[in-house]
C-alpha cells in the first residue's frame, strides 16, 4: 500500500511531537538498560547513532553487560523493562520518489532486552514500511531476530538471524547513509560471501582481559580507557532465510587500546556448482557431480578516537576471493562532533577487481538446487547495492541533532568511478 504525501508529513509532525519523551537512550536494548548505564544516550553514543568504543563493545557481545551492579531504573526505565519496544524510521526530502518530494524509505519495529538476571538476551527488528510500501508484520522475514545465552563476559551463544559482527556497523549504528562498497562486493552466482546482510546461524562471542585504566570493572562506562579483546565466531547459511544449508564461516578478533581499536576478520563460504549439461548426450543420462568452490573475505579495520571521542579517524582494508574475479576494497573516514548538536563526517570508499570479467554468466541451472533462493526477498535486506566491478566514491555529510534521538542530515556522495553521484536530505528518528 502506497503512503500519501499527507500521511508522511503527518508522521513527521507526529514523531517531532513525541521527542520530549525520548529520555533513556537508543531504542530496543538501549531502552532496556538505559537507566542502568547512566540515564544518558551519551554513555554508549558520541551522538545518535554513532557509538563510542564502550558502546561498540556492548554491541559486539550482544547488548549485555553481565557481572555489573546496576542502580535501580527510573520510572521510564521500568516501563521500558516491561515493554521493551522501539520504533526507528527515516523520512527522505530529496525527491527520490518522483511522485512526491517526501518519501518514507524505512519504518522499523524493534524489541530487545534481557531476562533471568541477564542470562538471556534477545533482539527483534522488522521492517513495517519499506520504500513507501507498508509491510504487514506477518509478511516476509524479520530483518534480525536472535536469542542469546550469556554465560559470562567471556562467552555468549547466539542463535537466529543476525548481522555479522563487523566493527563498523552498516545498519544499526552508522551515521552515514551511503553504503560501504566492499561490503557488497561479489561476482559469484547467488552473491555468496556478502557481509552486507543478516544471516541465519549460530555465533559465539565475548570479551577477555577487558578492563579500564580507571575502574576494575569494564562495565563502568569509562569508554575511552578500555583495554583487552573482543572475539566472535559465526557459522551461518549466508542468506536471510533458513532454507540453505550452513556454508559460511566467519571470525574476528578486536584489540582494544585506550581510545583506539584494531581488528582482523575472515569469512569463508563454500559454493557448490554443477557442470553444465552436455546436451549432445542428453542431460538425463549424465551423473551430476557438484564441485565445491571456496569464496573468502579477509581484512583488518581500526579506529582512533580523540578529543573525548568527539573526533575519530577510522578505516578498513579487505581482500576477497570469488569464483569469477578477486578484489581488494576498503575505506577511510573522519567524523567530528563540532558541538553537542552538529556532527560532520566524510568517507572515501573504493573497490578494485582483478582480471577481466567473464564473457558468459554461469548457468543458474548448474547451481546447487538446494539453494532455493528468493532473490527479491534477500535484496530487500541488503545494505547497499551488490558491487561487481571497479567503484570508488567520496561522501561528505552533516547531521543536526534536533532533540533527543531525532536527527536531520544532509549527505552527498561524489561517484569517482563506477557509481553515480548521490545526494539526500533525511530526517531520522528513534523512540
Amino acid at each position: 500500500m502506497m503512503l500519501s504525501r499527507l500521511s508522511l508529513l503527518a508522521l513527521a509532525f507526529g514523531v517531532a511531537s513525541l521527542a520530549p519523551v525520548v529520555v533513556e537512550g537508543y531504542p530496543g536494548y538501549g531502552k532496556k538498560i538505559g537507566a542502568s548505564l547512566g540515564n544518558s544516550c551519551q554513555t554508549c553514543h558520541v551522538v545518535f547513532p554513532k557509538l563510542k568504543l564502550y558502546g561498540k563493545t556492548v554491541r559486539e557481545i550482544g547488548y549485555s553487560v553481565p557481572g555489573t551492579d546496576f542502580p535501580a531504573p527510573t520510572f521510564w526505565g521500568k516501563i521500558y523493562r516491561s515493554l521493551p519496544l522501539g520504533v526507528r524510521g527515516k523520512i527522505d526530502f530529496n525527491g527520490a520518489d518522483q511522485e512526491s518530494p517526501v518519501s518514507l524509505p524505512a519504518l522499523q519495529l524493534l524489541s530487545a532486552g534481557n531476562m533471568a538476571n541477564d542470562k538471556i538476551s534477545w533482539w527483534f527488528h522488522k521492517h513495517v514500511v519499506e520504500d513507501n510500501e507498508i509491510v504487514p508484520l506477518n509478511s516476509g522475514m524479520p530483518h534480525e531476530f536472535w536469542v542469546q545465552f550469556n554465560q559470562s563476559d567471556k562467552l555468549h551463544i547466539r542463535a537466529g538471524m543476525f548481522e555479522l559482527p563487523m566493527w563498523f556497523s552498516w545498519a544499526k549504528t552508522k551515521v552515514s547513509e551511503v553504503g560501504y562498497l566492499y561490503y557488497g562486493s561479489s561476482t559469484n552466482e547467488g552473491n555468496f560471501g556478502l557481509i552486507s546482510a543478516p544471516q541465519f546461524g549460530i555465533q559465539a562471542n565475548g570479551t577477555f582481559n577487558i578492563a579500564s585504566n580507571d575502574e576494575d570493572d569494564w562495565g563502568e562506562p569509562e569508554d575511552s580507557n578500555l583495554e583487552g579483546y573482543n572475539y566472535a565466531i559465526s557459522i551461518t547459511n549466508g542468506e536471510t532465510s533458513w532454507k540453505r544449508q550452513i556454508n559460511t564461516f566467519y571470525g574476528r578478533i578486536t584489540k582494544k587500546l585506550p581510545g583506539a581499536a584494531v581488528g582482523i576478520f575472515s569469512l569463508t563460504a563454500i559454493q557448490k556448482i554443477a557442470p553444465e549439461a552436455d546436451h549432445a548426450h542428453g542431460a538425463e543420462e549424465q551423473a551430476v557431480e557438484t564441485e565445491s568452490k571456496l569464496i573468502y573475505r579477509m581484512g583488518l579495520d581500526g579506529e582512533l578516537n580523540m578529543r573525548g571521542d568527539a573526533l575519530s579517524a577510522y578505516g578498513s582494508l579487505a581482500y576477497g576471493g570469488d569464483v569469477d574475479r578477486n578484489f581488494v576494497g576498503g575505506f577511510v573516514g573522519v567524523d567530528y562532533l563540532i558541538s553537542p548538536k552538529i556532527f560532520i563526517f566524510s568517507r572515501l570508499d573504493g573497490v578494485l577487481f582483478m582480471g577481466a570479467p567473464p564473457e558468459e554468466e554461469h548457468d543458474m541451472a548448474g547451481m546447487d538446487m538446494d539453494m532455493d533462493m528468493d532473490h527479491e526477498e534477500e535484496a530487500a535486506h541488503l545494505h547497499g547495492d551488490v558491487i561487481s566491478d571497479d567503484a570508488a566514491g567520496l561522501s561528505v555529510g552533516l547531521a543536526y541533532m534536533i532533540v533527543g534521538n531525532i536527527r536531520l542530515g544532509a549527505e552527498y556522495r561524489y561517484g569517482v568511478k563506477g557509481i553515480a553521484n548521490t545526494g539526500m536530505i533525511q530526517l531520522q528518528f528513534a523512540f
